[in-house]
């Protein structure tokens, strides 16, 4: 039994309720939007078949049941260029993404939106996502998105993310998601993993060159040895 002092040990751990945020960035020091606001809330999804991510915008007004205003802007990891997904102390993940310049020349950037309206009433708030990110006009853009560890299932949220920008092959996929014994993403820096496996690529090729070349110095060797044994 729980006792009524909130000071006491005994009551329940108070639980987070952090939202998703989102900031569009560009090259100069004045380019800063924050896509969030007050009386709205910003949800991401990771597609990992269709290789995108959809941020999606709710707007909600409180003096009128059932009346709500939904935006979304779906972007194609096509159009993207992957920066890095980075893990925080607290468990939470920072996912950095850059649009292509092909794309920021074009309106909308090549989004796909859709908008979808409950009630007879315009929304409360302009929308963000439509002013701030679909109608942006600089020709540099990215975004920075902060995702509450509550909202998180830890590697499998890891693997879904790295999947939908094509990171990763299916199988890595499912070797993420049903790995044993995880550890924490704190301190993850998805970037310097994919270093290190170049790396480890560049060593392995350069052992195979090395490998094919002392065979053929080898093969000249033996051939040069039966050429001289032929004239003696």
């Amino acid at each position: 039994m729980r006792c009524d002092d909130p000071e006491c040990g005994c009551q329940p751990y108070p639980r987070k309720n952090r939202k998703v945020e989102v900031v569009l960035y560009g090259d100069g020091p004045e380019q800063y939007r924050p896509l969030n606001q007050p009386g709205t809330s910003i949800d991401v999804i990771f597609d990992p078949i269709g290789k995108a991510m959809i941020l999606r915008e709710i707007i909600i007004d409180p003096t009128r049941k059932h009346t709500f205003w939904n935006f979304s802007v779906q972007l194609d990891a096509a159009n993207m260029h992957f920066v890095n997904l980075e893990g925080l102390a607290d468990g939470s993940l920072i996912l950095s993404v850059r649009i292509r310049s092909s794309a920021c020349t074009v309106r909308g950037s090549k989004m796909s939106v859709k908008e979808k309206i409950s009630g007879f009433t315009p929304p409360r708030v302009q929308s963000k996502l439509y002013n701030d990110l679909y109608c942006c006009d600089w020709p540099r853009q990215r975004l920075q998105l902060f995702l509450p560890e509550e909202r998180l299932v830890e590697w499998k949220t890891v693997a879904l993310i790295v999947k939908s920008f094509g990171r990763i092959t299916a199988d890595q996929w499912s070797d993420m998601v049903w790995m044993k014994d995880r550890p924490s993403v704190a301190g993850l820096n998805w970037r310097a993993i994919e270093d290190i496996k170049i790396d480890e690529k560049k060593l392995t090729h350069l052992k195979a060159r090395g490998k094919q070349n002392h065979a053929v110095a080898k093969e000249n060797k033996i051939t040069l040895l039966q050429q001289d044994s032929a004239f003696a």
